[in-house]
């Protein structure tokens, strides 16, 4: 096992831009349990594989009453959502970052777990951008 992975800047923000964007989504029902949720990424940068992250993130009853309770909980205020499109559990989306990161995202719902892709650029400092590519799993685990 390898020690402790540093998350990029762009990672947390394509995280943040999955849950939040859950609540404007589905303007009046949530398919999302609250509780602690435990979330793995693998993503792909240049096509060349990093290694999973996972961490454990809490969704309170509150945050999942109203789309606007969870956008308020889990919005990165760096990032924004645009061009969304629902259709039951399925979501898409377009999204941007103030650091530059910027790109497209899907994801389904399944109330005690979710599964998402995320597509984008993100600044490489003197290379220019990169392509990024980040699978999301996401499964309930308990209470807070």
């Amino acid at each position: 096992m390898h020690g402790p992975v540093k998350l990029s800047k762009a990672l947390p923000c394509a995280l943040a831009l999955l849950i939040a964007t859950v609540s404007s989504a589905l303007a009046d029902k949530l398919n999302l349990q609250p509780g602690n949720w435990n979330v793995t990424i693998a993503r792909e940068v240049e096509g060349t594989p990093k290694e999973p992250v996972s961490r454990n993130h809490c969704i309170k009853a509150d945050n999942v009453k109203s789309p606007q309770a969870l956008v308020d909980a889990m919005k990165n205020p760096g990032c924004k959502v645009s061009q969304l499109k629902a259709s039951g559990d399925k979501l898409s989306w377009v999204w941007a970052c103030d650091n530059g990161a910027s790109g497209t995202a899907e994801m389904t719902l399944h109330g005690t777990s979710y599964e998402g892709v995320t597509r984008g650029v993100m600044p490489n400092g003197t290379k220019g951008s990169a392509k990024m590519t980040s699978h999301i799993q996401a499964k309930r685990i308990g209470d807070c």
